[in-house]
C-alpha cells in the first residue's frame, strides 16, 4: 500500500474525527503503509561450513519519521532431509541448518543507539558466557581446536544479537546477526514459514522458557539454555531489531549450515516492511 494513499485516507478521516480515533480506525482496518522490499524465488544451497547471502533488501526512505512498525518474512526452506538423530526428526531441535539476518549500515550513520549499547554491555558482562565475547567469524577461526574455547563449539551458530567485533563491507559496517528461522530437522520436503518481527514484541527471555531434563540429550542445545527459545517453531520475536532500523539500512538473509552432510536449501524468501502511522 502506497504512502500517499494512506495519508489521503487519514486526511479525510481527521476532517470528521479526532486524529487519535482516525489512526485507531486505520490500524484496525490494517490500512497501513507497507511494501515488499525484497523477493526471491530461486533454489539455492549452502553446504556444510558455508555462509551464503540469499536475499538483500534495503529499508526505504519515507515521509514519516515514526519508523518501521514490523517486518514480515515469508520463507520456504529445508535441510538435507536426513540425519543420524532420529529422536529429533520433524522438530526444530538439534539441527545444524538455519537462516539468519544480518543488519548492515552505512558508515556515515554510525551513531550507536541506546539499545545497541545496552545489549553490548549486557553481553560483555554476562557471567559464564560460553562465547566469551566472540562472534561467529572468530569461532570459525578456533573451530579446528576446541580446547581453546570448548563452549563456542556448542553454541556459536545460535549467535543472536549485536556484533562485538568490527566487520566492514565497502561503505557499510555490520550491526549484528540474528537467527531468522531454523529448518525442520531432517524433513525432506520444503516448509513454509511466516516470521513477523513486530517493534512492540520482544523475544522471550531465557528465564521464562524452562530447559526440560529429558532434552539434555541434545549435545549442542544442552550447553546453552537460550536455544530453547527456538524449539517451538524455529523462530522468535525480535522487536529490538525492528526498533533499530533506519532508512537505507541493508538487510541480508543468509543461509547457514554446519558440519559434514548438513545443508540449508532455500526456495523462496519475501520481505515486507510496514511503517508506523
Amino acid at each position: 500500500m502506497k504512502e500517499d494513499e494512506v495519508e489521503e485516507v487519514i486526511s479525510i478521516l481527521v476532517k470528521k474525527l479526532p486524529t487519535e480515533l482516525a489512526l485507531d480506525i486505520m490500524k484496525m482496518a490494517v490500512y497501513v503503509h507497507h511494501t515488499t522490499i525484497g523477493m526471491r524465488e530461486e533454489t539455492a544451497i549452502a553446504g556444510s561450513f558455508e555462509s551464503q547471502v540469499y536475499l538483500t533488501a534495503t529499508i526505504p526512505k519515507t515521509k514519516s519519521e515514526k519508523g518501521v512498525s514490523k517486518l514480515v518474512f515469508n520463507t520456504r526452506s529445508r535441510d538435507q532431509g536426513g540425519s543420524s538423530y532420529p529422536e529429533s526428526h520433524g522438530t526444530y531441535k538439534a539441527g545444524w541448518s538455519w537462516l539468519q539476518v544480518e543488519l548492515w549500515r552505512n558508515k556515515t550513520n554510525e551513531e550507536i543507539s541506546d539499545s545497541m549499547l545496552a545489549a553490548l554491555v549486557d553481553k560483555l558482562s554476562m557471567k559464564g558466557s560460553p562465547y566469551n565475547g566472540k562472534t561467529t567469524d572468530q569461532v570459525y577461526e578456533d573451530y579446528g581446536d576446541e580446547s581453546k574455547d570448548p563452549g563456542c563449539f556448542y553454541c556459536w551458530h545460535y549467535y543472536h544479537g549485536y556484533g562485538q567485533r568490527r566487520e566492514e563491507d565497502g561503505d557499510k559496517y555490520k550491526v549484528g546477526s540474528w537467527i531468522l528461522q531454523r529448518n525442520v530437522h531432517a524433513k525432506p520436503e520444503f516448509t513454509d514459514h511466516e516470521i513477523t518481527w513486530d517493534s512492540r514484541v520482544d523475544e522471550p527471555s531465557i528465564e521464562k522458557v524452562p530447559l526440560q531434563e529429558r532434552d539434555l540429550q541434545y549435545r549442542d542445545e544442552a550447553k546453552w539454555d537460550g536455544i530453547v527459545r527456538f524449539w517451538k517453531n524455529g523462530h522468535v520475536a525480535n522487536g529490538q531489531f525492528v526498533r533499530e532500523l533506519r532508512p537505507d539500512d541493508e538487510i541480508r538473509v543468509v543461509m547457514r549450515a554446519m558440519f559434514p552432510a548438513w545443508s540449508c536449501i532455500v526456495e523462496k524468501c519475501k520481505i515486507e516492511c510496514w511503517w508506523n502511522l
